[in-house]
């Protein structure tokens, strides 16, 4: 039996998106630049994550911090269902600020937990996210609430600080150019290093390869071009696609839901 379509929801009064997604799909090592809070509601699950390899069950809460690398995939070849909440880092900074805990750096999420308060924060504001009678006050206050537990864990820097220098230039070429002739040589030779010596380092530092990094930015900066007008064949050139079913195939695979789909959710 076919998994039920993706459901996406944002509602223009608040920052806050809800993904939910019910099936058996693995997804490689990518990251967000946003917060992702959520629970697991069937199956299970093992991932990658800034603090190694971590098994989530139905019922626990998992999370991600902005620019944490991750994946996912079921445990024991069981489909999975589960509600994530994303929302940008400026709100958990403005809370962070507002509680004078904005100089510890960065809020760090484990990537599983079992607060049972925090359980029940995640569902009040996700219920008040479905149900479209909800005063927008309600929700505030939901949201106030989720944040407010967030707040509770451990702050510090970032799990993915940026890298050596040379490694750093690497990552700003890799961002600014979508060129599909780029060579590892040539990368290797920003940095004095030999192909294999920038591989073996780059992945330690950011948790995949180079061809990964770039395919992943390219299509993070797809994401955020869906909120805009353009079509869907001209974002995919402009990301550096070879056409409109390149970039369709690889965001599905990254995100569990077509393009197509999200742009229905954010307009």
């Amino acid at each position: 039996m076919p998994s039920p379509p993706a459901a996406i929801l944002r509602h223009p009064d608040t920052a806050f998106e809800l993904i939910s997604l019910h099936g058996a799909q693995r997804f490689p090592r990518h990251s967000h630049d946003q917060y992702g809070v959520g629970l697991l509601c069937e199956g299970a699950q093992r991932s990658f994550s800034g603090r190694g390899m971590v098994d989530a069950l139905a019922g626990d809460i998992i999370m991600v911090n902005p620019g944490e690398m991750h994946d996912g995939q079921p445990l024991h070849c069981q489909t999975r269902r589960w509600h994530m909440l994303y929302f940008p880092a400026r709100l958990l900074e403005a809370a962070a600020d507002a509680a004078n805990l904005s100089p510890f750096g960065q809020t760090l999420l484990p990537p599983v937990s079992q607060d049972r308060r925090l359980t029940a924060a995640i569902q009040q504001l996700t219920a008040r996210l479905l149900d479209s009678a909800t005063p927008v006050l309600a929700r505030d206050e939901a949201a106030a609430e989720l944040l407010s537990r967030l707040l509770r864990f451990p702050h510090g820097q970032p799990l993915i600080a940026s890298g050596h220098a040379n490694l750093e230039q690497v990552r700003q070429m890799l961002c600014d150019c979508h060129d599909a002739s780029l060579r590892l040589a040539t990368l290797a030779a920003q940095c004095d290093l030999s192909p294999y010596q920038l591989l073996r380092q780059f992945r330690r530092q950011y948790g995949i390869t180079p061809h990964a990094y770039a395919a992943q930015h390219r299509l993070q900066l797809a994401h955020r071009l869906l909120h805009s007008a353009a079509p869907l064949a001209d974002i995919a050139l402009q990301c550096g696609f070879a056409d409109q079913s390149h970039l369709t195939r690889a965001f599905k695979r990254q995100y569990g839901f077509p393009p197509g789909r999200y742009r229905q959710a954010a307009t």
